[in-house]
């Protein structure tokens, strides 16, 4: 808030303006904005350093080496329960909030996950909302491995391919750049394509046991791919005989 500048350049560049600054306590250290991160217990865990002049080939560093970490950005946004935004960087992340929109990204990268946090997802609807047109269409193939993924935790899931042309394109494209509205957003993620919704079927339970994520699933569901490498617990009956040349 001191280098107004910066401020400045911030909300021509990104979009970002003064109350989502203040919102996300965002910092200047004469050579990037800073970005603090917060765990799910409330406390400051690293402090991203992006470039918003593209003055450098990363465009975005951890505090220090050994910060590396990849958590979910804003952890906040998982406290509620309605439709959330599962997007492709910290700026895009904030531009949403600041259009009304709950968000989060991991601070990783599009391609990292973790499967840990896997039960914050149970009984949420989920917007998958990542890059477009980038090399390889990698943006739009992680949404797909991300929908699969996510598809036993969550009430529904959605993949949002933003009608965009250039490359990379991406929420600030689309909002800022190009000037579409908050409501015109909304519009496209109600006709976004259903990967898979669960409106009469109650969510799967995760529990923690010894360490480890436990899913209580059907028989049915229990040879789902979703749940490779996965603790899983199910009821089921055994039966078998002892004929030769089986055995029992």
């Amino acid at each position: 808030l001191s280098t107004p500048q910066v401020l400045a350049d911030l909300l021509r560049r990104r979009g970002i303006d003064r109350e989502t600054t203040i919102k996300f306590q965002l910092g200047w250290d004469n050579k990037r904005i800073t970005i603090p991160i917060w765990n799910d217990y409330g406390l400051l865990t690293n402090i991203r350093r992006y470039d918003l002049y593209k003055t450098h080939p990363i465009k975005i560093l951890p505090y220090k080496p050994g910060y590396e970490a990849t958590v979910l950005f804003p952890f906040k946004a998982l406290d509620t329960s309605e439709w959330t935004v599962l997007c492709e960087g910290e700026m895009d992340c904030m531009l949403l909030h600041q259009n009304g929109f709950n968000a989060l990204t991991p601070t990783g990268g599009v391609g990292t996950w973790s499967h840990s946090w896997d039960k914050y997802f149970v009984g949420k609807k989920i917007v998958i909302c990542f890059d477009v047109n980038d090399p390889r269409d990698a943006g739009q193939r992680c949404a797909n491995r991300r929908a699969e993924e996510l598809t036993p935790y969550v009430k529904e899931v959605r993949i949002l391919r933003l009608p965009l042309h250039e490359r990379g394109g991406d929420v600030t494209n689309y909002l800022h750049d190009h000037g579409h509205s908050a409501a015109e957003l909304q519009e496209l993620i109600s006709y976004a394509e259903v990967i898979a919704s669960k409106k009469d079927d109650a969510p799967i339970k995760v529990k923690e046991e010894g360490g480890k994520l436990v899913h209580e699933v059907s028989l049915g569901q229990a040879s789902s791919s979703s749940f490779y490498h996965k603790w899983i617990r199910t009821n089921c009956i055994v039966a078998g005989k002892d004929l030769a040349p089986f055995l029992p």
